[in-house]
Parts: C-alpha cells; sequence; structure tokens
C-alpha cells in the first residue's frame, strides 16, 4: 500500500513538473516520443540511483565482513600473525557547527618474514577503536593479522575484533536505512513507465542498481584497503616515519594523555 501512495504522489509531482515546463506527455506513443524518453530517463536515472544504495552498500558491506572474518580465522593458511609492538598513539580531533567528533591511531611496528626467507620490517600508522585506544601504550605489543604475500594488508587482531562486534548490532538498522532508499528508488523508477509509456527508464535504473552493485563489492571496499595499504599510511623504511605521522600530527599523544 504504501509502495502505490508512493507512486501515485510521485506521478503527480511528475505531472505537475512537466506541465509547469510546458513538457506534453502522450504514454500512448512511448518511446517514439522524445519527451517521453526524457522524461523516463531522468525518472530511471533517478531511480536508479535511490535503489542502487541498497545492494553497493550492502554488498560493500558484505566484503568487508569476510575480510574480517577470513583475518580473524587463525586456521587460515592465507593470513599470517606476529606480534606488533605499539611506538605511539594519537587522537584526532575534529570540530564544527554540527558538533565535534574524534578518531583514534595507533603507531605500530613489526616484521614479517616472507616465503624466500626475507624479513620485511613494517611501520604504520592505522585506525583503531577508542576501546583499544585506552588499553594500549608505548611499547605494548599487540597481534597483527596479515595477508601472506601482502604483508601491507594487516590488521591488528583486538581491534578488528571490537569493531566486527560493534558491526554486528547496527547491521540491523543501516539494512532499514538502505530499504527505505531503495523503496523510493524503485518507486520512481516504476513510475516512469505508466506515465511515460517508455521503457527506457526502467533499463537505466536496472543498469545502475546492477553498477551500483557491482561497485559495492568489487571496487569501494577494495579501494578503501589499496589506501590503508599506500606509502602514506605504511612504509618498509627501517625506523622512518610514515607521511601520515607528519602529516596528520597528534592532538594527543602519550605525553599528553
Amino acid at each position: 500500500m504504501m509502495k502505490l501512495s508512493a507512486v501515485g504522489l510521485l506521478l503527480c509531482a511528475a505531472r505537475a513538473a512537466a506541465t509547469a515546463t510546458e513538457i506534453e506527455l502522450d504514454a500512448s506513443l512511448g518511446c517514439a516520443d522524445g519527451n517521453n524518453v526524457l522524461v523516463a530517463l531522468l525518472l530511471g536515472v533517478m531511480g536508479g540511483a535511490f535503489a542502487c544504495i541498497f545492494p553497493c552498500c550492502g554488498l560493500c558491506l558484505r566484503a568487508q565482513r569476510r575480510w574480517a572474518q577470513d583475518f580473524l580465522d587463525a586456521s587460515n593458511p592465507k593470513v599470517g600473525r606476529v606480534d606488533a609492538t605499539v611506538i605511539d598513539k594519537q587522537a584526532h580531533h575534529s570540530g564544527g557547527d554540527q558538533g565535534s567528533s574524534t578518531s583514534y591511531t595507533a603507531v605500530i611496528t613489526f616484521e614479517v618474514k616472507r616465503g624466500d626467507g626475507a624479513s620485511v620490517p613494517l611501520r604504520a600508522q592505522c585506525g583503531i577503536s577508542s576501546g583499544l585506544w585506552s588499553r594500549i601504550s608505548a611499547g605494548a605489543q599487540v597481534e597483527v593479522a596479515y595477508a601472506l604475500g601482502n604483508e601491507k594488508d594487516f590488521a591488528i587482531v583486538e581491534d578488528l575484533k571490537e569493531r566486527s562486534e560493534q558491526s554486528m548490532g547496527k547491521r540491523g538498522l543501516l539494512t532499514c536505512a538502505f530499504g527505505v532508499f531503495a523503496v523510493v528508488g524503485l518507486a520512481i523508477a516504476g513510475a516512469s513507465l505508466p506515465l511515460t509509456g517508455c521503457f527506457l527508464g526502467l533499463v537505466s535504473s536496472i543498469a545502475l542498481i546492477l553498477g551500483g552493485s557491482a561497485a559495492g563489492h568489487f571496487v569501494f571496499f577494495p579501494m578503501t584497503r589499496m589506501l590503508t595499504q599506500s606509502r602514506f599510511y605504511v612504509t618498509t623504511a627501517t625506523g622512518a616515519a610514515t607521511p601520515s605521522e607528519k602529516v596528520l600530527g597528534a592532538t594527543n599523544t602519550l605525553a599528553g594523555v
């Protein structure tokens, strides 16, 4: 019933907009009429943009969850574990008219041995939860899980467990929020066919939904992992600070806690 009401309202809004801009629509002409094609594509793209949020974000979160499960699995043959030493911890405060927020990072060093016997030292600045930040100090040891063959792809095990547990509680809320966008998007896209008689609006919306789904799984999450593995946050130079340590600085460091 809610979907039908939404479609009805959207149809009225679209007709009002068409009248205001002097666009005449004749659904009986279908895609043969240029105005029908224009309005159908507009509604299809608008609806597809809303609807694709659900599969895009959902598959991105699913990829993140699977990555975390792989790293937390101590029996995973593709993941190695090693102890890392905490060099520093930092709290970064940001504020504005909408309020303030604080993010937490730790600077750690560890060394891994590759299959060929070569040792690779790493120094990295990585985001951590507030709970872990409050429990660690300079010189503390934390367990790190890393991908064999790509040691820059790593996570602090304790922090990853905490984040995974916290995300489980928010999963239902996020699903509801993304679902609202999906319903609105499908209603907009669905309104294009009875309003214009042209199927191109549905085609464009389906294309966006499929594209968003693929991007969520194959593009967005891998991009975030590539960013955290970049030279800005991770260095293999012995004793050298990462560029992020120099650029971001620290509002609160160990000396001020």
